[in-house]
């Protein structure tokens, strides 16, 4: 067994490879919408019950906290499949993370259990025209307005931003 795998990760493992290689494999014709089948491998990813590993157990998920080992095992064995499969659940759990982590309770019933069936797609907005990825150098800045936030500062390469829910 390999170190920092238990019986259980190894059991993850083999069920997602077998998937990606039943699902993906085949891939899809070169002249598909793209869109359009990102969204049907976030349908297909949560009707296998995969999403639920994005989300705590609270709201959908499997396990009671989102577990980094979890998440690596699905990327690496979708990524061997098919990379925009890889890119949509990783995309599951980047533009959910922030409301697991920070979340009001309302805004966590309203999304969590949506990404967790595949019912909404997230996006994920980091990216800005000056800093890049770098969160350290990121401008963009939430001002306290009454009870609300503004939001102010540019973003750039917004992921999933044409298809997404939230």
């Amino acid at each position: 067994m390999l170190p920092f795998f238990n019986q259980d990760h190894a059991a993850l493992q083999a069920q997602v490879r077998l998937w990606a290689e039943n699902h993906l494999f085949a891939g899809h014709e070169s002249n598909e919408d793209i869109e359009r089948h990102a969204r049907f491998l976030v349908q297909r990813l949560g009707a296998a019950e995969f999403l639920k590993y994005t989300v705590p157990q609270q709201f959908g998920g499997v396990r009671e906290k989102v577990g980094a080992r979890d998440l690596c095992i699905f990327r690496e064995e979708l990524a061997r499949g098919d990379a925009l499969a890889d890119t949509m659940f990783a995309l599951q759990g980047l533009g959910s993370y922030p409301i697991t982590l920070a979340g009001s309770e309302a805004q966590k019933l309203a999304y969590l259990p949506k990404v967790a069936s595949g019912a909404a797609i997230a996006a994920f907005a980091i990216t800005e025209p000056e800093a890049g990825s770098d969160v350290a150098s990121l401008q963009t800045i939430a001002a306290r307005q009454s009870e609300q936030f503004v939001l102010n500062g540019t973003k750039r390469f917004i992921s999933n931003a044409g298809i997404a829910d939230f």
